[in-house]
C-alpha cells in the first residue's frame, strides 16, 4: 500500500518565498499526495511581544494571503491545505509542524542572508535542514526553472519520498 506524500511549504510573504510553490506544485504532479502551505506570524519584534488584537489581525491577513495563494497558482484546493500559526521561533515552529503531520518533505526557499542581518537572525532554513526531521528541498531565493528537471533526479517511487527516514 503506497503512501500519502505530504508537502509542506513554508513561506514568508515575500515574492522570493513564493518560489516554493512551483516547486511544490511539481512534487505533487511527480507524486500526488497533499500540500500544506504554511504562514507563520512572528508574535515578537524588537521592542517585544505584539499585543494579542495585533497578533489575530495579522494571523486573518495571512490566513486570507494564503488562500489568495491558492487561488493564484490555482492549487488543487481538495489536496491543499492552510495554516497560519504565531511564532517567536519560526525554524522551530516548522520543525514542530513537519513532525506533527509526518510531512514527507519540506520545501522552502534559502534566502542566502549574509553579514549582520544573517548574524542577527540566523538561517530558517539551515536550522529546519539539520533537525533532519524529513528532506528538505531548498529553493534558490531568485527562483528560476530548475525544478522542472526534478523528475530526473528524484525516485520515481511515492513511498521512497513518503517515507520518514528514521
Amino acid at each position: 500500500m503506497s503512501e500519502k506524500v505530504r508537502i509542506l511549504a513554508p513561506v514568508d510573504g515575500t515574492p522570493e518565498g513564493e518560489a516554493v510553490v512551483p516547486v511544490a506544485m511539481k512534487l505533487m504532479e511527480l507524486y500526488g499526495g497533499e500540500l500544506m502551505l504554511v504562514r507563520l506570524v512572528e508574535a515578537i519584534d524588537a521592542f517585544g511581544p505584539y499585543e494579542r488584537s495585533d497578533i489575530v489581525r495579522m494571523v486573518e491577513e495571512n490566513r486570507a494571503y494564503l488562500h489568495d495563494l491558492v487561488q493564484r497558482w490555482e492549487l488543487p484546493v481538495e489536496q491543499t491545505q492552510c495554516l497560519v500559526n504565531h511564532t517567536d521561533n519560526t525554524a522551530k515552529e516548522i520543525i514542530h509542524i513537519a513532525t506533527s503531520t509526518e510531512a514527507s518533505v519540506i520545501v522552502m526557499v534559502g534566502h542566502q542572508r549574509k553579514g549582520l542581518l544573517r548574524w542577527l537572525r540566523g538561517s530558517v532554513c539551515d536550522d529546519v535542514v539539520r533537525a533532519r526531521v524529513c528532506p528538505v528541498v531548498v529553493v534558490p531565493a531568485g527562483g528560476g526553472d530548475w525544478y522542472k528537471y526534478l523528475a530526473e533526479v528524484l525516485p520515481t517511487d511515492a513511498d521512497a519520498i513518503a517515507k520518514t527516514p528514521e
